[in-house]
């Protein structure tokens, strides 16, 4: 959704709202992927321990697709640049950082807007659809006002 702004902005069109829901900064995305590449180096190292040397390669399991998958390689290329329009962010209670987050201010330039939502990522989409549904609801509202 940032990207997509930014890049209407550009174009010379005008948002009403731009809603970042629970999105993280992109230095926790790398944190996100180096820990990814060590759970999959430990889990390779425990399953040659626990595989026979003689087992065939085609019956091992294949960790490495998700460490090349086109989506990491995006997301460790990607640098962002300046939005200059107003953000809101939806942020649940289990992350961690906020819009006042040194790498937010250079990213967004224009004014920032945070409201948490209960519980965690894993959630705020599930059983809390309903709380997120009416904050979302609540800023549709203010952008029109």
């Amino acid at each position: 959704a940032f990207e997509m702004a930014k890049q209407l902005v550009d174009q010379g069109q005008k948002l009403g709202l731009l809603v970042l829901m629970d999105t993280p900064l992109q230095n926790a995305l790398h944190r996100l992927i180096f820990k990814l590449k060590r759970s999959f180096i430990i889990r390779r190292i425990l399953i040659r321990l626990n595989n026979s040397k003689s087992s065939p390669k085609e019956d091992r399991p294949n960790y490495r697709f998700s460490l090349t998958s086109p989506y990491v390689k995006i997301i460790k290329k990607y640098r962002p640049t300046p939005y200059p329009g107003p953000v809101t962010c939806l942020i649940t209670e289990g992350a961690t950082g906020n819009l006042e987050n040194r790498d937010w201010k250079h990213l967004v330039t224009g004014e920032r807007k945070m409201f948490r939502l209960p519980g965690t990522h894993n959630v705020y989409l599930g059983q809390n659809v309903e709380i997120t549904a009416e904050k979302l609801r609540a800023c549709i509202r203010t952008a029109q006002t």
